[in-house]
């Protein structure tokens, strides 16, 4: 029996809707991912004023509006120049290339 069937025999037939939800707040960590940038430089950003500042969640817990992220990445100019072929791998390099053999 699939889910959508067992879904329809507990509910008598009916279908009943799936709801799915995408976050409406984030973390630092979630934030600096989304944006393409260290949590660092987020933090920079939202001492300067430059980015949204996080909103209070509970006494101990703060986040990121996901939908304030949005609109400052899609507030930000166009760029003339592409991103280098090998942004966003690090200092690793990119997964499964090995490193060079050491000279000698």
């Amino acid at each position: 029996m699939t889910k959508k069937e067992k879904i329809e025999a507990a509910s008598g037939g009916d279908a009943l809707a799936i709801v799915t939800m995408r976050p409406i707040s984030i973390s630092l960590q979630e934030a600096a991912r989304a944006v393409d940038l260290s949590e660092s430089q987020i933090q920079k950003l939202v001492q300067t004023g430059d980015f949204p500042r996080p909103r209070q969640l509970s006494a101990r817990r703060v986040g990121f509006i996901v939908a304030e992220v949005e609109a400052w990445v899609m507030s930000r100019p166009p760029s003339e120049c592409l991103p280098a072929p090998d942004s966003g791998y690090g200092r690793a390099g990119k997964p499964g290339k090995s490193a060079p053999p050491p000279p000698g």
